[in-house]
């Protein structure tokens, strides 16, 4: 530990397989099975791939290969503040946290809240939610990128593993700038 508690962050997708295991323990369950009950069936996600590490943990880090369809229906959910078909799936409370801005990791990637990257649409602004989106990116250039503003949901699959942000620059260069003008 270099930086007092609270006071930095750096991403390591080891910390999010480690949460997978806790999961796992803490409810017996193995984290697919988890997602599959608790989540995959009420937004009807059927087919996906979750690899898993040798000892049996699904990888929390990169292990989930998930259909363009299905990446956004959870970028619906999450716009929708938890609510899928308007069925209840998690806590607008929940989402406000996962998705509220915490520390600066990266400049060119934004914020971290829990486990989706928070930043603002025009980088001059405060954050608020008029001049915020939030996105999940994944190994290679995947994106789930969610503009409260716009009530708009993007999914994005690629297989840049060399410049996974590519994706991300170009929605900032096209689609920002007609959002901000």
């Amino acid at each position: 530990m270099i930086h007092p508690v609270g006071t930095h962050m750096n991403y390591s997708s080891g910390a999010s397989h480690i949460l997978s295991a806790i999961l796992q323990q803490l409810t017996k369950m193995k984290t697919e099975e988890f997602a599959k009950k608790y989540l995959f069936k009420p937004l009807v996600i059927e087919k996906y791939q979750w690899y898993t590490d040798r000892m049996g943990i699904n990888k929390g880090g990169d292990g989930l290969v998930l259909q363009v369809a299905d990446m956004l229906k959870l970028g619906q959910m999450m716009l929708q503040k938890g609510e899928y078909n308007g069925k209840r799936i998690l806590s607008e409370d929940w989402i406000k946290e996962a998705t509220t801005p915490n520390l600066v990791t990266y400049e060119n990637i934004g914020h971290y809240g829990m486990h989706w990257w928070v930043s603002k649409i025009n980088s001059k602004e405060d954050f608020s939610e008029s001049n915020s989106f939030y996105f999940a990116l994944g190994f290679g250039g995947q994106y789930i990128i969610v503009l409260p503003k716009t009530n708009m949901v993007i999914a994005v699959t690629s297989d840049i593993y060399d410049d996974s942000l590519k994706p991300l620059r170009i929605l900032r260069n096209v689609l920002f700038d007609e959002i901000v003008n």
